[in-house]
């Protein structure tokens, strides 16, 4: 898959296990790391959604059109914020993403790498 990201903060923490380090804590780093190894590997987005032990869900509210997958588990807190992107840079709508309208999904731009709970 396609990797973008948000802007360079955001680029400097998904690609320097230093600059991970400065803003994560524990093994979150690295499992952070091990997660855009993973992403960059996968074909597609379905090989994401289908991955359990990242949980991708679509999120709620003021984030309605973005999705997470979890960094060392549920209960670390701690997330990717994802948006699916189509082959014309537009992000992709939930039915484009899940069930029968969905379409190979190929690029994702990051957002932000958070701790949902803080």
């Amino acid at each position: 898959m396609q990797i973008r990201y948000t802007n360079s903060k955001v680029k400097n923490v998904c690609t320097s296990l230093k600059e991970a380090k400065k803003k994560c804590s524990g093994t979150i780093p690295e499992k952070l790391h091990a997660a855009i190894n993973f992403i960059e590997n996968a074909s597609n987005i379905t090989d994401i959604i289908n991955y359990p032990p990242f949980h991708f869900h679509h999120l709620k509210g003021s984030r309605m059109g973005e999705y997470a997958i979890d960094i060392g588990g549920r209960t670390s807190g701690w997330r990717l914020i994802m948006i699916p992107i189509d082959n014309d840079g537009n992000a992709c709508s939930n039915d484009e993403v899940y069930g029968k309208n969905a379409i190979n999904i190929v690029i994702v731009q990051l957002e932000e790498v958070t701790n949902h709970y803080e």
